[in-house]
């Protein structure tokens, strides 16, 4: 639920993808910044990057991809 609302907040963020892997990371994470130049591509915001087919990077997902607790 919460990742779908952060994207319907339209937040803008430069977001590293990886067309070999089909997923992206934020300019921070250390395997976004290993992408070979020739498999980077940029996004604008999560919205693009999923709707492209891209899927986050496990690794350095923030609090709003998280699952949210269990009752």
């Amino acid at each position: 639920r919460r990742l779908w609302e952060s994207l319907a907040a339209g937040e803008i963020q430069t977001l590293i993808g990886n067309r070999r892997s089909l997923r992206f990371h934020r300019t921070q994470c250390p395997l976004g910044q290993q992408t070979a130049a020739t498999n980077r591509i940029v996004f604008s915001s999560r919205w693009e990057a999923f709707w492209n087919g891209f899927a986050p990077c496990k690794r350095c997902l923030d609090a709003a991809y998280r699952p949210l607790p269990a009752d």
